[in-house]
């Protein structure tokens, strides 16, 4: 079985429009939903 680490650093592919511009929307946990094979 494969491991995937992954680090929430907050980067664009985080990221979603508010008032103020870009800005971190995801948690990792939201960003590995779209991984399949990652639970």
């Amino acid at each position: 079985m494969r491991k995937i680490l992954l680090i929430g650093t907050g980067g664009t592919i985080a990221c979603g429009h508010s008032e103020d511009g870009l800005k971190p929307l995801l948690t990792p946990e939201q960003l590995l939903s779209y991984v399949q094979d990652s639970k």
